[in-house]
């Protein structure tokens, strides 16, 4: 079997000096020609929500703008594009809030709007996704995810980033006709096996632990990852923050479809030793043990161990961006408050990814709460 290859770096900072020194070791580990690159180029880092890079939320500007520099040369044309959350206020507000529009200034790259372009059809394994048209003109697509928890799928990364192909509000649809985490997994994968970049760069400087992808809490590991194959760079990953990687459902179908590596051992890891780079204190999300329940057992648990989301209302800031991209309208105004309607609820924490100031929390059952302390 030939083996995936994941590169890790130490990277001690966001300065300009520190990325850029990291970047070429980094890709020098994978034997990756980046002077020769040549075509179009799609950059899609994670543009989640248009928050400050102080909260870990988004792949940091300054990586983005690194590897928009390595790749820019005379031979090629480079664009910047992801489609978040909340798109209905405006793809220039993310770029502005995340940092990105600044730290892009004086590049020969652009930013591309994944909204205002035509949208192609792409399959795989009898399912189809309307993607940005540029993700499948492009000569190379270089993911840069960040390495967060996830609410939803426990961690978010190269599998998960590709999410962001989708223009528009489809993404809350499949929200909707996927709300059970295995099931929103499996489209993950297919959509990821549809439309597989060419080249990983994992922003893991700062990553985010607990309740992410956006309520999670900074935490520093000071490192990039980068790879060919996403599947291998999420299984190592999932090991550096302290998961079984059989443990993330998209990374067990990849193992089970035969796509990509998800055996340690056959994974060459260059650079930083894996065991060095393990963090021993990672928050990870609060339900992860509630996925240890066999579904067998669940079915006849579930009217007590639940977790749904909630709103903190001394927190809340009433921009409705919850309820407005609520897949299944469970959200109304109540005399100037927000309010839950638990029987459409279908808990797939949309609400509590792309709320803004962290006004969404998970609430527990009583036996919930036993069972995961």
């Amino acid at each position: 079997m030939n083996k995936s290859k994941v590169a890790i770096v130490k990277c001690n900072s966001y300065y300009p000096a520190d990325i850029k020194e990291s970047l070429t070791r980094l890709l020098g580990l994978l034997n990756y020609r980046y002077e020769t690159a040549n075509g179009t180029i799609l950059i899609n880092p994670n543009l989640l929500s248009a928050k400050g890079p102080e909260r870990a939320i988004t792949t940091h500007p300054f990586l983005v703008r690194a590897v928009a520099d390595m790749f820019s040369n005379p031979q090629t044309k480079v664009f910047v594009g992801d489609s978040p959350g909340g798109i209905d206020r405006g793809i220039k507000r993310v770029w502005r809030n995340t940092g990105l529009l600044e730290a892009m200034k004086g590049s020969k790259a652009s930013l591309h709007s994944f909204e205002t372009n035509p949208v192609v059809p792409v399959k795989y394994d009898g399912r189809e996704f309307n993607i940005a048209e540029i993700v499948k003109r492009a000569d190379l697509v270089i993911g840069m995810p960040k390495l967060k928890t996830h609410i939803l799928t426990l961690m978010t990364g190269a599998v998960k980033n590709c999410f962001g192909f989708i223009p528009g509000f489809r993404k809350s649809i499949y929200h909707k006709e996927y709300p059970k985490p295995y099931e929103f997994s499996k489209m993950l994968f297919d959509l990821y096996a549809a439309s597989k970049p060419d080249l990983f760069i994992m922003d893991a400087v700062v990553a985010m632990e607990g309740d992410g992808p956006s309520s999670g809490k900074p935490k520093k590991l000071n490192i990039l990852l980068a790879s060919t194959d996403g599947i291998a760079l999420d299984t190592v990953a999932a090991s550096i923050i302290g998961f079984e990687p059989m443990r993330i459902d998209y990374l067990k179908i990849a193992r089970e479809k035969g796509i990509g590596c998800t055996e340690l051992e056959n994974i060459e890891i260059v650079g930083e030793s894996l065991d060095k780079c393990k963090s021993k204190d990672f928050d990870l999300p609060s339900n992860t043990k509630l996925k240890l329940i066999p579904d067998l057992l669940i079915k006849f648990i579930s009217p007590y161990v639940w977790a749904h989301p909630a709103i903190d209302y001394d927190k809340c800031i009433g921009c409705n961006i919850c309820r407005d991209s609520c897949p299944t309208g469970a959200l109304s105004d109540k005399d100037g408050k927000l309010i839950y309607d638990y029987s459409k609820c279908i808990d797939c924490m949309c609400c509590h990814e792309l709320c803004p100031n962290e006004a969404v929390y998970i609430n527990k059952s009583w036996l919930a709460r036993k069972f995961i302390s």
